[in-house]
């Protein structure tokens, strides 16, 4: 008879952070949409996950094991919708789920809670660049500066939200390399 740690396994993940959704459409949304950001490789146990310790481990890696794991959002895209997920439920759903991309892992995506922004406005979202980082850089200084800008006593949905909400977090750190 077969463990569940047999039955769920290891599967490799790439967790992207501090980018943002450009030209994503409803149920179209690929891959390619993510744009610039930085990613980090995690080894997830399928017999080991929960939501609260993979988010901890995620601050973890991204140096803010400060921060309240609350505060973050974990995304994935799942037959072309982006589908967050908040309990462990959830969590294992996207485990049997999740297919792996092109380059043979598994993407879940890390953004700031809307209902917690004014947090990430006191903490970089973005993990420091290290020499020894297996991370991906893919900012740009033009890319910072071509950020739309919303007026103020505007509706907008949630998504919208959490777009601008990315953006900041970018300029924010944008500032702080110069």
């Amino acid at each position: 008879m077969h463990s569940i740690n047999e039955i769920l396994g290891v599967k490799n993940f790439l967790a992207h952070f501090g980018g943002n959704w450009e030209n994503a459409k409803p149920r179209t949304i690929e891959l390619v949409d993510y744009k610039v950001g930085r990613r980090m490789k995690l080894q997830l146990d399928g017999d080991e996950l929960n939501m609260i310790d993979l988010k901890k481990e995620i601050l973890k890696l991204m140096g803010k094991d400060s921060m309240d794991p609350s505060s973050i959002q974990l995304s994935c895209i799942i037959e072309n919708c982006l589908k967050d997920h908040k309990t462990d439920n959830e969590l294992m759903e996207m485990w049997k789920t999740l297919m792996p991309a092109k380059d043979r892992n598994f993407h879940i995506f890390v953004t700031v809670d809307p209902n917690n922004l004014k947090e990430a406005e006191d903490t970089n979202l973005v993990p420091p660049i290290s020499e020894d980082d297996e991370g991906s850089d893919m900012s740009t200084d033009e890319e910072a500066e071509n950020v739309d800008v919303v007026p103020e006593n505007v509706t907008i949905e949630v998504k919208q939200f959490k777009k601008l909400a990315d953006n900041i977090l970018r300029l924010k750190m944008m500032k702080t390399r110069k």
